[in-house]
């Protein structure tokens, strides 16, 4: 990109005497201008004269580099960007465990579960899903599960995302035309409950995919693996 500046009466320029007064009694203000004094020497120094058959790299040098620094400085902001958003979604995901582990009763736990779990997770539906011989407190807050269903549905995996749905019944019941991608992580069996899922729905596709990170999600499992063992009926 070529600067233009606006057109300046000569008159009203300072002189030489000036600007290097100026810059002396401000030394701090041609660091802070790198980015501007490097896109004038690219887009302006012009090529020397160094004889016949000698080709001046100068000034594409300059200009390469400042391609550079300018794909450098865009990756740097994204790279930030990432950072921010994996410190947010960190800390609604504390959120989310502490909602679980401050329950103290089955109803309390449907409520984290079904209120506070989507709220703090930006998701449209958390839900606790269970093959056959749950507790009559925790049947009463889950989706029932055929038995065998969680190994049908995660093989050999303990997580599954799934970018598109097409009417999960058997999961989300009534409402599953309305959920459209979601991520399963399973939940293993215990002396308290049997083996089951802990879904997060979403009504856009895509929310959740193949290829990204689950920690996060085994790490709610787990609390809630752990909390549904203290949770009374």
């Amino acid at each position: 990109m070529t600067l233009h500046t606006p057109s300046i009466p000569a008159s009203d320029l300072p002189s030489e005497e000036q600007v290097l007064a100026f810059l002396q009694a401000h030394p701090d203000f041609l660091p802070a201008q790198e980015g501007v004094i490097a896109r004038l020497l690219a887009d302006h120094m012009p090529d020397r004269d160094l004889g016949t058959g000698v080709v001046d790299f100068q000034g594409h040098a300059l200009r390469a580099l400042r391609t550079e620094i300018t794909e450098l400085r865009q990756e740097a902001q994204e790279l930030i960007r990432t950072a921010r958003d994996n410190m947010s979604l960190q800390h609604r995901v504390h959120g989310a465990a502490l909602a679980l582990m401050a329950a103290e009763t089955v109803e309390d736990g449907a409520k984290a579960l079904g209120e506070d779990l989507p709220l703090l997770l930006e998701v449209d539906l958390v839900l606790l899903c269970l093959e056959p011989g749950a507790p009559e407190g925790l049947a009463r807050i889950s989706q029932h599960l055929p038995e065998g269903t969680v190994d049908t549905l995660l093989g050999g995996s303990d997580t599954r995302l799934r970018a598109h749905l097409h009417d999960e019944t058997m999961l989300y019941g009534e409402g599953a035309g309305l959920i459209e991608s979601d991520a399963l992580v399973r939940l293993p069996a215990t002396d308290s409950h049997p083996v089951g899922l802990l879904a997060f729905g979403s009504r856009r596709a895509r929310t959740f995919e193949p290829g990204q990170g689950t920690e996060l999600m085994s790490f709610l499992s787990a609390v809630l693996h752990h909390s549904l063992r203290h949770w009374k009926e």
